[in-house]
């Protein structure tokens, strides 16, 4: 489920957990929690959306062979996506290699893939993958706003539990097929 949170909400939940006094804006790049949340917002974003195949962040393209073509090995090159983070899948399963800002292959054009992708809209986050980033934040800006390793110590595990949470409210989305032990439990009815 998407939330409503901005990436002040969001910063402002990381200084909740922290016990520092939220901010009203991240413009004051004087202030030293401003600071701190605009040295970690980005990387801890980028970093929860890399750690899994999220629904709400992924993409499914089809990308043309470009100008460009391999050395060696591989007959055509694929310019990633602008806002690619990782790949989940290319179609067909093809023989690739991941080169830089490319992927190579011998498939001809067009390469269907499937990617997370670099979501930056805070209010297409699912709530839960929300809090978990609140946490990560929190403990990247301990040392920086509080200088206590016990309360870094807590924020890590409590960061530990929100992603778990996260990705199994987002794996209960996916479609699944149905265990055995229900087929078998169908085959007797």
């Amino acid at each position: 489920m998407a939330s409503s949170n901005t990436e002040l909400d969001v910063a402002n939940r990381a200084l909740q957990k922290l016990g520092v006094k939220e901010v009203t804006s991240l413009v004051d790049i004087k202030d030293k929690r401003v600071k701190a949340i605009l040295n970690c917002l980005d990387s801890t974003r980028d970093r929860l959306l890399r750690e899994n195949p999220w629904n709400f962040a992924s993409k499914r393209v089809s990308i043309s062979s470009d100008a460009s073509v391999p050395v060696w090995e591989f007959k055509y090159n694929y310019r990633l996506p602008a806002d690619f983070l990782y790949l989940t899948e290319i179609l067909g399963d093809p023989n690739y290699l991941m080169e830089g800002e490319f992927i190579a292959s011998d498939n001809t054009s067009p390469l269907k893939i499937r990617y997370v992708s670099r979501m930056t809209d805070t209010t297409r986050f699912d709530s839960s993958m929300t809090e978990a980033w609140a946490s990560l934040m929190a403990y990247e800006m301990c040392m920086r706003l509080e200088g206590d390793m016990a309360l870094r110590d807590r924020l890590e595990r409590e960061y530990e539990l929100s992603i778990v949470r996260a990705k199994k409210f987002d794996g209960q989305e996916d479609h699944s097929q149905e265990s055995p032990e229900d087929e078998l439990i169908q085959l007797r009815s």
